[in-house]
């Protein structure tokens, strides 16, 4: 393993990786698929348990994401089904809105069907209730997916908690297969959320399968440790990475051995088509691991110091504002700065997808924080 110097990982492109986007020339540039939901926020320190008072707002990590494109100047679709209720026009009266592009949002006939719901406190340690029973979005049908408006769309986005459940699981592996088919790059976030699997195991087994098609991974590090639970990596690779030397890093912290030898696996597995790693540390940055010449890297960024109001969020934030970098000139480290810059202003903000900055607001973040 080799240390990267600073100018070069700086340099870095997804040209050089071998992911190119195609040309602006559709009327929807990238297709989000995943959940979308209302949250209900408490006021800003109260709790739950005590509050007669609550605001509504969009949620889900894959409106999120839309949200945040859109804000910043992309024609982004969104995928999923709602509720056919006052909770699921709401939902799709802000995504238009927010110019989200909602062809492929369909309201879910099944009477049991509900959009989800999520009550939140707004601290740093909050207190966080799901409602996901007969969730809408588990629904998606692979004929959901129109295969001829798949063809050159510049990217696609997948949240991961669409693989927790039949039929949207067989809907993403459908969409992956048409994206590879028509060579449209995809961004997987493995979106992990443990209440909606049978399993932890499944949950492992099911989203190690779905990295293995996706160009672009990215992940934190709770899901990073699910993905070392797989079958496939506890059986075959664990014991022989984890014996390896260990990649150095440019930055100052080390890193959790176990996550490097999942991504030197990734990375390095032949039948996998992973370009770029992302593994996400929170308030510690963090670290992107990618193969040249051979040689797998890893390069470290550290976080951005805000006074945060709540820790969510910020997965979305960074998401949107990665891929709208790295849509604008490719370069991979700056794509990580604004991705962290978007992320820190959404945890200082009430809300999540009415948090989402512009292009303008990250720019000027990132220029303050340079003096």
């Amino acid at each position: 393993m080799s240390v990267i110097n600073t100018a070069a990982t700086e340099s870095l492109s997804l040209g050089e990786l071998g992911i190119s986007f195609a040309k602006n020339n559709k009327e929807i540039e990238l297709l989000c698929l995943g959940r979308a939901g209302v949250d209900l926020y408490v006021p800003e320190g109260a709790s739950l348990a005590s509050t007669t008072r609550l605001k509504k707002s969009l949620g889900g990590s894959a409106a999120n994401v839309a949200v945040g494109l859109a804000r910043l100047g992309h024609a982004a679709a969104l995928l999923t089904r709602i509720s056919d209720d006052a909770l699921g026009r709401g939902v799709l009266a802000f995504l238009k809105k927010e110019g989200v592009n909602c062809s492929f949002v369909l309201y879910d006939k099944d009477i049991k069907s509900r959009t989800s719901l999520a009550l939140l406190e707004t601290r740093p340690v909050p207190e966080v209730v799901f409602y996901r029973n007969h969730p809408s979005d588990l629904n998606m049908q692979k004929e959901d997916i129109a295969e001829e408006q798949i063809k050159g769309m510049r990217a696609i986005v997948i949240t991961g908690t669409a693989l927790s459940a039949e039929p949207s699981r067989a809907a993403v592996f459908h969409l992956l297969k048409l994206a590879k088919r028509y060579a449209v790059p995809i961004f997987l976030d493995i979106d992990y959320r443990p209440y909606t699997w049978k399993s932890k195991e499944e949950a492992a087994d099911i989203c190690f399968s779905a990295a293995g098609l996706a160009d672009v991974l990215i992940a934190n590090s709770e899901e990073t440790e699910l993905l070392c639970l797989a079958e496939v990596f506890q059986e075959k690779y664990k014991k022989e990475t984890a014996a390896e030397s260990k990649p150095k890093t440019t930055g100052q912290a080390s890193k959790p051995s176990l996550e490097k030898s999942m991504i030197r696996f990734m990375l390095n597995e032949e039948s996998f088509n992973i370009k770029l790693f992302i593994a996400k540390q929170g308030r510690d940055g963090l670290f992107y691991g990618y193969k040249k010449n051979k040689e797998i890297l890893l390069s470290q960024q550290a976080a951005f110091n805000v006074k945060a109001k709540k820790p969510y969020g910020a997965g979305d934030a960074f998401l949107s504002a990665f891929l709208a970098a790295l849509l604008a000139d490719g370069l991979v480290d700056m794509a990580c700065q604004k991705g962290q810059a978007s992320a820190a202003m959404v945890v200082s903000r009430e809300g999540c997808a009415e948090a989402m900055p512009s292009s303008l607001e990250i720019n000027a973040f990132l220029e303050a924080q340079q003096n």
